[in-house]
């Protein structure tokens, strides 16, 4: 139990704060009702003998007690708040979004990546944009492949002890009161794959069945056809070819605890070259309410950021010098840049190669401002120690389209010049550009801490 609070403990505080958190230990209703103001009577902070569970909508949260509380692992709780989320913060996620997801197993000391990111359509390269002029910055013309669902199975596969039909049944309650257009689109689509999975008895040969019934069986074929009749890019293809990558995590070592994060191909590392940048214990000698340390931890996140935007890529197509960028000497330089008595108003990256502080930026195209409300937030630890964080996500001011079988599907953005694929909310950078089968760079991002590696 030590270890489960330990590790819910430090993944909270890294993590986005959550909307709405419950305990196991607390009374769960058979068939979910709305609760009006559930998240300002529970708060963020409670604890549970058994688990818990932390998530953004009040009613996402219940699922993923309800499947704890039924005997289901941080796993299968994880994916069945992931699924109800695409219902309850449906202005922030939607079942054809992205979600990357970090698994801790307790049980071998393990923690891997799995990574939910959508990729390119194939056709979506740089010569297509180009003789349409630009690439939009909306529409279907740049959606990209949906990850969620095999992101989810993936999940399962590796981490769960459930069925795909028993974690996907709290969000059935969810979509049975139709409360929007596509609720009953959504909800036909996932009776669909439950009936499919229900044909094995299985539990792998199920969620297979459920991956290929979706990426690669009726209902791709019908986006495929969708999406060419819109004017999309989306392909069968692009579908069948969909297969979620599991990574190790990326990570560092911060005054005892050993940080990890997901891949370049979100903004996950960033923290940790901020906390390389923090390590003498003089960077942080005043308290934490301190305008000395808010300053200093400020001017730490601008030197950071700038060099992922600089830098950061999806690493199976780029070149990005991750392990440069983690060293603690090239931390140390750009720590000299830090000014104790100034705010530093430019973006300023190095070169970790040749450990220089600060280099030219790259040309950026600025872009729209737009209001980021397009996060949402999954934690769950289990009594057994398992820790399961997830970050699902669609892309907010992007524009979504309809249809049955993903109710919303996000669009990816890419930049018009040819460089590594990188993509940013407010600014677009050589580094991002469309290239078949690349993952637009997500800033959505998970953390996982251990003290000593227990």
């Amino acid at each position: 139990m030590r270890r489960m609070r330990e590790q819910v403990g430090l993944l909270t505080l890294i993590a986005i704060f959550p909307l709405a958190c419950s305990p196991l230990n607390q009374e769960t209703p058979r068939r979910m009702k709305p609760r009006q103001n559930q998240a300002t009577a529970t708060g963020w902070h409670a604890e549970g003998t058994h688990g818990a569970v932390s998530g953004g909508g009040a009613e996402a949260v219940e699922a993923g007690m309800l499947i704890l509380k039924n005997g289901g692992n941080a796993a299968d709780a994880a994916v069945a708040t992931i699924l109800a989320l695409s219902v309850t913060d449906a202005d922030r996620f939607s079942f054809g979004g992205e979600v990357p997801i970090m698994a801790y197993n307790a049980a071998q000391a393990v923690t891997e990546v799995i990574a939910g990111q959508g990729v390119a359509p194939r056709l979506a390269t740089q010569e297509y944009f180009a003789s349409k002029g630009s690439i939009p910055t909306k529409g279907i013309e740049v959606a990209a492949v949906p990850a969620v669902l095999d992101a989810c199975l993936v999940t399962l596969e590796r981490h769960g002890t459930q069925r795909f039909g028993e974690v996907a049944l709290p969000t059935l309650v969810l979509l049975e009161r139709n409360e929007q257009a596509w609720h009953s689109r959504l909800r036909t689509t996932l009776l669909e794959l439950i009936d499919v999975e229900s044909r094995s008895k299985d539990r792998s040969a199920g969620l297979k069945r459920v991956a290929d019934h979706f990426y690669r069986g009726p209902i791709a074929h019908r986006i495929d056809a969708w999406s060419r009749a819109h004017g999309g890019l989306l392909r069968y293809e692009d579908l069948a070819a969909q297969g979620t990558r599991v990574e190790k995590p990326v990570e560092t070592e911060f005054r005892g605890y050993t940080i990890q994060k997901c891949g370049p191909w979100t903004q996950g590392p960033s923290l940790l070259q901020a906390l390389q940048i923090l390590e003498p214990a003089e960077m942080l000698k005043h308290g934490p309410d301190e305008p000395e340390t808010i300053h200093t931890i400020a001017e730490t996140i601008k030197l950071a950021l700038a060099d992922r935007d600089q830098y950061y890529a999806d690493p199976l197509f780029a070149d990005v010098p991750l392990r440069q960028l983690l060293d603690p000497e090239y931390a140390a330089i750009r720590r000299t840049l830090i000014d104790p008595d100034h705010s530093s108003l430019e973006l300023r990256p190095g070169d970790p190669q040749t450990r220089t502080a600060v280099v030219p930026v790259r040309p950026r195209i600025q872009t729209p401002a737009y209001k980021p409300t397009d996060t949402t937030t999954c934690l769950v630890a289990d009594r057994w120690g398992n820790v399961v964080a997830a970050t699902p996500k669609w892309l907010g001011r992007r524009t979504f389209t309809r249809y049955r079988d993903l109710a919303r599907i996000p669009t990816a953005e890419f930049s018009d010049r040819p460089q590594p694929p990188e993509c940013h909310h407010a600014w677009q950078t050589p580094t991002n550009y469309p290239k078949p089968n690349t993952r637009s760079q997500g800033r959505q991002t998970r953390a996982g801490s251990q003290r000593g590696r227990r």
